[in-house]
């Protein structure tokens, strides 16, 4: 499953809870809501009974008062009294229609009784209030047969029981609506809450899942970076992140496969090393280049304790001695005993190496990094000339900061000749002039492991003569390129000038001008211990 498809189901996860708890508001809400209209209602209708109650009253009282006053002399009442009480009943009888539209269904058939018998008696009272002084016979029989009747119902016996009711009603309203709201927020806060932790955890799962396989790219990253190659990067996935340790694993093996037959076993003599009491010269194993060709520019950094540029040509072609001449600034070896760290720090600050001796005779490298706190590159090829891969950096003490490699004991000897090869120079860093041209001594007896890469390279380039036996030998499994009888590579020219330069193998061009590796060859073939200074231009 990749990446996108396993945020996506996240997503997917997450928002199913959340749309559960959208769902579950909303219902929540439209029960809240419905019973905040009952409860709304509810008051309402007690606010109009009051009023009607009120009304109702005050015309009992007066219908009373006019009927006692009914035997005296009495006026009849003006059209504009008549107007006034008019337009009160009907107010009134507008609450009471009003209430009746504000009952719940339950209770409404009680309100519309009220609200009926109001305006019978409404009317009544109408026709009373007009017919006295006016008509006597007939407001007398209006009131004792409808009014008194409808009085005594609506007042006495309807108006008490619906009011009751009403109020059953508003305590039963405001009761479900603080339940309701209780149990919404109860309910909303658990989905809100099994949300958040379902979020979480599929969120915590997802980001662990990313974090754990960029951890282990970045770890792969630095051991290949670090030149660790026996490691393995454990990310077995079928998706972009086992997409990008793919190519990660195809250049640890590649690399491996290159420091295999490059690095430790390139221009390996098959001599045997030295002891370290001898300290004599050895050809360390280490990779070479095609010399008599144009070597590639070397590409020093900041910080790195070696620099190379071509120098103006002396004979022939000036442009092709340009590009073989190289000025090297190598560091110095030292060797120092373990109580004079301090020292061999400085030393090492300074742009040389150091070789520092225990008392149990175990010796350790002391190199300089750069800016990207990496070993540098001839410090780098210092470790691989001892068949090792692995440093590490000083965490505190004087040395912190730089790098440090145990040197194996069959090695002690070999790194101790350094410091004597290196003992009558002065200084941390020391000035050699290399024309490969002049040189070749890595094309020479030297032991030049193949690949497919370079087979293909060949038959590309149609020289599938390369191929055969007269250039190549198998041992062991292994295809190395085939040397003349006198040791000379069979692709060198008298010129020093490889015949395959642009198709040349891969190990011949990982190679380091100024390196340990070359002067050893040097050593070894042309017997230049360290390299001669350059002559003179003389302007050739």
């Amino acid at each position: 499953m990749s990446i996108q498809r396993r945020i996506n189901l996240s997503f997917v996860v997450i928002a199913v809870p959340f749309a559960v708890n959208v769902g579950i508001y909303i219902w929540n809400n439209g029960r809240a809501s419905r019973s905040a209209d009952s409860l709304r209602r509810s008051i309402r209708r007690e606010l109009l009974f009051a009023d009607v109650r009120e009304e109702i009253t005050v015309y009992q009282k007066q219908m009373e008062v006019m009927s006692q006053s009914f035997a005296g002399a009495s006026a009849p009442a003006s059209p504009a009294d008549i107007a006034q009480f008019e337009q009160r009943l009907r107010t009134t009888s507008t609450q009471a229609h009003e209430i009746e539209q504000l009952a719940d269904p339950g209770m409404r058939a009680d309100f519309t009784a009220f609200a009926k018998s109001f305006d019978e008696l409404s009317a009544s009272w109408l026709v009373f209030y007009r017919n006295i002084g006016v008509n006597p016979s007939v407001a007398i029989k209006e009131l004792a047969m409808r009014s008194e009747p409808l009085s005594q119902k609506v007042i006495q016996e309807m108006l008490p029981r619906v009011l009751a009711e009403d109020r059953a009603r508003v305590n039963t309203a405001t009761q479900a609506y603080f339940s309701d709201n209780a149990f919404s927020q109860r309910v909303n806060l658990a989905i809100f809450g099994i949300s958040t932790v379902i979020a979480m955890l599929v969120g915590g799962l997802v980001l662990r899942y990313l974090v754990r396989g960029l951890n282990k790219l970045k770890e792969g990253a630095e051991q290949v970076g670090h030149r660790r190659l026996d490691f393995r990067i454990d990310l077995k996935t079928n998706d972009e992140l086992g997409e990008l340790a793919s190519p990660l694993r195809h250049a640890r093996h590649g690399l491996a496969r290159l420091h295999d037959h490059d690095a430790l076993g390139l221009l390996a003599r098959g001599r045997r090393h030295p002891s370290k009491d001898s300290r004599c010269a050895r050809r360390l194993p280490s990779p070479g280049p095609s010399p008599g060709r144009a070597p590639a520019e070397p590409r020093p950094s900041p910080g790195r304790a070696w620099a190379a540029r071509p120098l103006a040509g002396r004979c022939g072609s000036a442009k092709m001695r340009a590009m073989s001449a190289y000025e090297i600034v190598r560091p110095v070896w030292r060797s120092f005993r373990a109580q004079w760290l301090a020292r061999a720090a400085a030393h090492v600050k300074k742009g040389g190496h150091a070789a520092v001796e225990h008392e149990d005779g175990a010796i350790d490298m002391l190199l300089g990094v750069d800016a990207g706190g990496k070993v540098t590159e001839l410090g780098l090829w210092a470790i691989l000339a001892i068949e090792q891969q692995r440093w590490r950096r000083i965490k505190g003490g004087p040395a912190a900061g730089l790098a440090t490699c145990r040197v194996r004991p069959k090695f002690a000897g070999s790194v101790l000749d350094w410091c004597d090869r290196d003992s009558i120079h002065e200084g941390a860093t020391r000035v050699i002039h290399l024309d490969c041209l002049d040189c070749g001594a890595c094309c020479h007896d030297a032991n030049v492991v193949l690949d497919e890469v370079d087979f293909d390279r060949w038959r590309e380039a149609g020289r599938k003569d390369l191929l055969g036996r007269a250039y190549l030998k198998r041992k062991d499994g292994t295809i190395t390129l085939r040397f003349a009888p006198s040791g000379r590579c069979q692709n060198l020219g008298a010129d020093n000038k490889c015949g395959i330069y642009v198709i040349r193998p891969d190990n011949c061009s990982a190679f380091v001008v100024g390196s340990e590796a070359c002067l050893a060859a040097r050593e070894d073939t042309l017997h230049l211990r360290d390299g001669l200074e350059a002559p003179p231009d003389d302007g050739g």
